[in-house]
This record gives structure tokens, C-alpha cells and sequence, in this order.
């Protein structure tokens, strides 16, 4: 198996036919046994940790092994023959840009949601990774913050980084009345949106609100990794005779989320971005976020 992704990710590996598979071939195997529901979100499983036992059954082993071949833009290749470990003996190992620039991508590591500052861009980033609030930080507290940033009268553009977020707990009524009281401070400033292959459930929710009260907005990155259809709540239903959980969607139709509805092609897609761009390594570790950079340029295009 190799560790290119989609062609369009740009990623400085490249395929390379194995055996068993590619990984295009293996992401394909292992949707079939995943909740992910559309094109984007599949690409992103493999960054999550698998447990052994998923890949033997999704076909992926090779006896009692995983087989990567990796392979540079120069055509050197690398095999790793890979055994099954228990996850405490786990070293994770990130990449980090070489420098800093008003571009670079934002890691949160201790909070759900921040208020970043580049004002040499006139940009305010607004990172939010999960829909669950902090008690040291409160949802309360990060809005107001907002403001108190946005009355620095420094910025042009405001960001809402919604890249990683899989969703959580969705206060509907905490935001409509934050975006209904500060309506005509925001429409003041270009909204943008950004949504990947891994934004899903709540987050969904939280676009669809920043759409219905701000129809400027624009999406930026790629299509979100739940469908519309099937990303607006789910209702547990005992089935007592199979012995099992069966989730229905519950609020599925147009009425509830319109402005999803508006940027999905059927009910088998996700929200797809207004400004379709796509991370890439080598930005990334220049210190030049993708998506970020295509957000600036895009406004002062327009402008």
C-alpha cells in the first residue's frame, strides 16, 4: 500500500502499485466498513488510528503484517514492514512549518476554539476544532473576544476555521442571538468559511447559521466529510428483537437547512466549498497555508 492520497492534495509522495493495494484502492476497502459518507471524508480515515484488527478484516494485511512502500518526487522508494503494537507504545511524530507567516495553519492543542491575530493581513482566524466548551474558557467568552478583536478596527476579513471540527454539542440558541445582535457589526467584514474532509455533524449545523445570517459568506477548502442528508441529528431507536441500535436521521429536508442544501449536488454530498482548494505539504511547511492564502487572495482579487 502506498501513502498517496487524492491526486489533488498535491502531497510530494506519489502512488506506487503494490501487492494489495493502492491507497486509493485501500481507502475504498475501508469506507465500505466506516460511517464516512462522502468522497472527502474518506481520504481523511487513514489519519486516524486503526486498530489492528480493522485492517486485517478490511483486507489489508499481509501475513500478520502491513506492507507501505513510500516513494519521493526523485522515484526513491522505502518498504516498511509493519507488526501490530498495543497503542500505549505509540510515538506520534509531527511536521511543523519551517517558519511562521500570517498564512501558517493554526494547531490548537489545549483549546476547542481561539482568537488568532494577523493583522498585518487586516485577517482575524477563528480556529474551531470541537463543539464542546471549555470551563476555563467559555463559549460566552471566546465570542465577546471576537468582538473586542474586531473593534481594534484592524481587520478586513474574519475566518472561521472549521477544518477539523467533527462536530459535538451544538448550542443553536447561544449563536443565533450572538449573530442577531452583532448582525451589522459582522456584515462589515468579508466572512470566509473553512470546511475540509473532515468537518462534519454540529459543524455542519454551525455553517448553515453563518450562511443563513451572513449570505456573503463564502466556503473555502473541500467538501465536508458528512452528507447534507445525513449529517442534521440522529435518534437512537431500541430495536429489542434484533438486540440492536438503529439510528434514524431525524431532521432530514429542505426547510431546516436550506443554505446546505443550496451547495450540495444530491444526498449523497457533502456542503461543497464556494472556492474549492486544497492543502498541500509543501505550503504547509513553507509556512503558507493553502487554503489560507487562497482566502487572502481571493478578497483582495475582489477588492
Amino acid at each position: 500500500m502506498s501513502t498517496k492520497k487524492d491526486e489533488k492534495t498535491a502531497n510530494s509522495i506519489k502512488k506506487v502499485p503494490c501487492r494489495k493495494s493502492s491507497v486509493s484502492e485501500a481507502v475504498e476497502k475501508i469506507a465500505e466498513f466506516s460511517s464516512v459518507e462522502t468522497p472527502a471524508g474518506k481520504k481523511y480515515y487513514l489519519e486516524n488510528l486503526i486498530d489492528f484488527e480493522d485492517y486485517y478484516y478490511y483486507g489489508l494485511t499481509d501475513n500478520g503484517k502491513i506492507r507501505f512502500i513510500l516513494e519521493s518526487k526523485d522515484g526513491t522508494t522505502k518498504e516498511l514492514n509493519c507488526n501490530p503494537v498495543f497503542y500505549c507504545k505509540i510515538c506520534t511524530v509531527f511536521l511543523f512549518p519551517n517558519r511562521q507567516t500570517p498564512f501558517t495553519k493554526i494547531h490548537l492543542t489545549k483549546a476547542n476554539y481561539a482568537v488568532v491575530s494577523a493583522s498585518e493581513i487586516s485577517t482575524l482566524y477563528l480556529p474551531y476544532i470541537q463543539f464542546s466548551e471549555m470551563k476555563e474558557y467559555s463559549l460566552t467568552t471566546w465570542l465577546n473576544d471576537i468582538l473586542k478583536e474586531l473593534r481594534s478596527y484592524r481587520y478586513s476579513t474574519i475566518v472561521f476555521d472549521l477544518r477539523h471540527n467533527p462536530g459535538g454539542k451544538f448550542d443553536q440558541m447561544l449563536y443565533q442571538r450572538f449573530f442577531n445582535t452583532n448582525k451589522e457589526e459582522l456584515e462589515k467584514y468579508n466572512i470566509a468559511i473553512v470546511t475540509t474532509g473532515r468537518t462534519a455533524s454540529a459543524a455542519c449545523w454551525f455553517t448553515n447559521e453563518l450562511l443563513t445570517n451572513f449570505p456573503h459568506a463564502k466556503i473555502f477548502g473541500e467538501e465536508t466529510a458528512q452528507a447534507v442528508y445525513n449529517n442534521i441529528g440522529v435518534m437512537p431507536q431500541v430495536l429489542k428483537k434484533l438486540n440492536c441500535y438503529f439510528c434514524f436521521p431525524s431532521y432530514i429536508g429542505e426547510g431546516n437547512f436550506p443554505k446546505l442544501i443550496e451547495r450540495s449536488t444530491d444526498i449523497y454530498r457533502g456542503i461543497m466549498p464556494d472556492v474549492e482548494v486544497f492543502e498541500d505539504i509543501e505550503s504547509y511547511l513553507k509556512g503558507e497555508d493553502a487554503i489560507y492564502k487562497a482566502i487572502y487572495e481571493y478578497y483582495n482579487k475582489k477588492d
